[in-house]
């Protein structure tokens, strides 16, 4: 994955809200807009008007930019994912060990934790990255 900033005036603002319901209760909101004529998408709750000078951190995509982090230059307000840092599960491992005895069950449930880990340490990472380039 490749990472673009963007600085500019935000054109073409458009919010779209998607309301699913009763099953799957959710409501989502798209914002999407153009910074120097490149179209731009987020999920991310963000207060955007026609002309706010903004930076914005996206995933490079081919047609359009999926925006990971914006910093509204205008009002001074920055709208990113949440950071949350990995933690490693010592109550599941010791369950793990535990249950080796049992066909080797646990050496799935260890391997599974250490796999979530690693992912963790992954995603925090990149998370970092975004918010170094937003600064």
């Amino acid at each position: 994955m490749s990472l673009i900033k963007l600085s500019g005036k935000a054109a073409s603002v458009k919010q779209i809200t998607t309301t699913v319901l009763p099953n799957n209760c959710y409501i989502n909101t798209t914002t999407t807009f153009r910074i120097n004529n490149r179209p731009l998408s987020t999920t991310l709750n963000i207060n955007l008007t026609e002309g706010d000078q903004v930076t914005a951190v996206a995933e490079d995509k081919p047609q359009e930019l999926a925006v990971l982090a914006v910093r509204n230059e205008t009002t001074g307000v920055t709208h990113a994912m949440p950071e949350v840092k990995p933690a490693l599960n010592i109550v599941t491992i010791i369950f793990g060990i535990l249950t080796i005895p049992l066909l080797g069950v646990g050496f799935w449930i260890i391997y599974s934790v250490f796999s979530a880990y690693q992912t963790q340490l992954k995603q925090y990472g990149y998370q970092l990255e975004v918010n170094r380039m937003l600064a």
